[in-house]
This record gives C-alpha cells, structure tokens and sequence, in this order.
C-alpha cells in the first residue's frame, strides 16, 4: 500500500483508521504533504528520529485531542517487536511519547515512557 490519506486496513489491529500510511522511511518522507500541514513538521521530526532502516509501518491516526504518530521496530527474538507512538495535539505540539513492547506470540510485554 502507498502513502497517503487511507480509511481502515483489513489487517489492522483494534480496527482503527488511520490517515496516512507507508511502509518505510524513504516512502513516509516522500509523501508527508499528505498530511495536515499543521502537523508536517511534527511527523516529519517524528520520522527522521527513527536512525535505522529497521523501522517500519509508518502510521498516523487521528484521536479527540489530536494525531498519533506510529511506527514499528522488529525486535531482536524473531517475531517481537515494538511500536514507537507521538501523541501530538492540533498543531503538532508534542503530548506524549512511549513505546510498547511485544513478545513472539504477539502479547503486550512493557509499555515505556520516554
């Protein structure tokens, strides 16, 4: 799937809708005008601050206060991994930062607060 403004995934966890969708780095980075030009910078920050390639899936997610920035990490054991999440209000301003770790079998392991 491309970048872009995107309903719901078939395959997305708790069916939510997210706004913006690409599979890695190169592709989020390229197609950030499709975002909200509030928040731009703010996602643009979000996704330069991932250093290494193994970051992928990037998303963004509309809420009440605001967007959620989201994107994924494999983890060192095969099939883990970890989402990084920006909570950010209307105007790109930072909320909250965390990561959530979850095991092999897909189970919720530790939240993080950064």
């Amino acid at each position: 799937m491309g970048a872009g403004f995107h309903g719901g995934f078939g395959n997305t966890k708790g069916a939510k809708k997210y706004i913006f969708y690409a599979e890695n780095k190169i592709e989020a980075l390229k197609n950030v005008s499709a975002l909200p030009k509030r928040i731009q910078a703010s996602f643009t920050k979000f996704v330069k601050d991932t250093t290494t390639s193994k970051y992928a899936e990037y998303k963004v997610l509309v809420n009440s206060r605001g967007y959620i920035y989201q994107s994924t990490k494999c983890g060192d054991v095969p099939g883990s991994y970890a989402v990084y999440y920006k909570e950010v209000d209307k105007d790109g301003k930072t909320l909250k930062v965390y990561k959530d770790t979850y095991d092999n079998n897909g189970y919720f392991v530790h939240r993080k607060i950064k």
